[in-house]
């Protein structure tokens, strides 16, 4: 009778311990799957992110063509501009040298007419 109910003791012993071996491993396992679902939101939320940021460089790529463009026609406005400028020196020179010419003859003149 005692050999039984030291028997059943070691059962209930073996019993309560596999039913807490179980209990822990229940929850490591629904550990496990609350972390694997934490994961899963953030790696959806990672490539949401991802996704933003390679339209964000495809937009400023875009952008950059375009301000390369505006900048290539800037420097050939500046180019004609100067090309302008380098020609209008040389017309207010030249206009300059005429007017100092025109005033030699005139002052040859001036002074033929007095002589005549």
């Amino acid at each position: 009778n005692m050999v039984l109910e030291q028997e059943i003791r070691e059962l209930k012993l073996d019993l309560r311990i596999e039913k807490k071996e179980v209990e822990r491993k229940g929850n490591l396992v629904t550990f496990v799957r609350e972390r694997e679902q934490k994961n899963k939101e953030k790696i959806t939320e990672m490539e949401s992110k991802i996704a933003e940021l390679e339209k964000e460089v495809s937009e400023m790529k875009t952008e950059k063509e375009r301000f390369v463009g505006q900048k290539e026609e800037i420097e050939k406005a500046r180019e004609q501009l100067d090309k302008q400028r380098e020609t209008l020196e040389k017309v207010r020179n030249e206009k300059s040298e005429l007017v100092m010419e025109s005033r030699k003859l005139k002052t040859e003149t001036s002074g033929l007419e007095s002589k005549i």
